[in-house]
């Protein structure tokens, strides 16, 4: 009941925003009603589509990042693989994140994302409204920035690695006894498994995805959009990605 009403909540506040006259600028100005209130920063321009876009006040200080996310869905009718697009929202002054898939309401991406952010009340002057920014992560299923709490753990997996000693409990992965990160693990189909890493400051790292079969992980690197592959250990398969983040310094 909960997330119904922050979900109706959501959608009639951004509802609310349609009954404003919403206009983007080429250099990323957003208007409402003519009024500035925050620019919208095309970055990472790789394809048409597929943009990075930097949330930012009038004086351009950035505010939270919209970093574009493509995975791979198995169709296992047509044992085909088709592209999905969206976008990891990053807070920039908690961490606190989600994902963002229901953005597509206007002729472009940049509006869409525009009135996203109007109809959340998420930029409040030249901050980001902390209470806003949690009811908006929460009705995405994001990541808020307590603590990770694993007192209450009774689940614990540890591997030896070369440099270290990895330790699982639930989904909380430590390195040496430090937290080096979290994960989340999502089955796709019954074929296809996706793990989704993230710091400490809950902060997507990586995406991941694994094919029944295939000897290697497919790893989606978020701070530089790196696409590589992993040895898949049967025996120990998230302890060996983690290892490979760790070793590689995502982590």
């Amino acid at each position: 009941m909960k997330y119904f009403l922050i979900t109706a909540i959501s959608l009639l506040t951004f509802t609310n925003s349609y009954a404003q006259n919403v206009q983007v600028a080429n250099d990323g100005l957003v208007k409402v009603n003519n009024k500035p209130v925050f620019y919208l920063k095309a970055k990472n321009f790789t394809a048409p589509g597929q943009t990075d876009y930097a949330l930012e006040n009038l004086k351009h200080k950035e505010l939270a990042y919209f970093k574009l996310m493509i995975t791979y869905h198995y169709d296992t009718t047509t044992r085909s693989h088709f592209e999905i697009q969206y976008y990891t929202l990053i807070f920039d002054n908690t961490g606190g994140n989600c994902d963002v898939r229901n953005y597509h309401n206007s002729n472009t991406i940049v509006k869409s994302l525009a009135r996203l952010v109007l109809g959340s009340h998420l930029v409040d002057g030249d901050h980001i409204d902390e209470e806003e920014e949690k009811k908006f992560i929460l009705s995405y299923h994001g990541y808020l920035t307590s603590a990770i709490d694993t007192t209450n753990s009774n689940q614990k997996n540890t591997t030896d690695t070369a440099d270290g000693n990895i330790t699982i409990k639930e989904n909380v992965v430590y390195y040496n006894t430090t937290v080096a990160g979290t994960f989340t693990v999502t089955a796709i189909d019954s074929d296809m498994q996706l793990v989704q890493v993230y710091a400490t400051n809950k902060a997507k790292v990586a995406e991941v995805t694994y094919i029944k079969g295939q000897p290697n992980w497919s790893v989606v690197t978020v701070m530089d959009e790196e696409r590589t592959n992993t040895p898949y250990d049967k025996a120990k398969p998230i302890e060996s990605l983690f290892r490979y983040l760790i070793e590689k310094k995502y982590l």
